[in-house]
């Protein structure tokens, strides 16, 4: 399924769950001040994400995805229920 795609399209989306209390006027300005932003020491920093072995990852099988540590609870798997 293609997001947008859908019989309301970008509407399907914006009244999702996920998207509640979302601002979209402020959203299309770029004047919505995000929930947590990242201290940075130059606009290259990338300290703020996990380093990952890309040759490692590539060698992962399908079947193997429950091994990938994530901090997605059932709380946020539950918003996206039907997305």
């Amino acid at each position: 399924m293609r997001l947008c795609n859908l019989k309301d399209g970008l509407e399907e989306i914006k009244k999702h769950a996920f998207f509640a209390g979302a601002d979209w006027e402020q959203l299309q300005k770029r004047e919505a001040t995000p929930p947590w932003k990242p201290a940075q020491s130059s606009a290259t920093d990338s300290s703020a994400f996990a380093e990952v072995d890309v040759e490692e990852e590539a060698e992962m099988e399908a079947n193997d995805i429950d091994l990938i540590q994530t901090d997605v609870t059932a709380e946020h798997e539950a918003l996206f229920k039907d997305f």
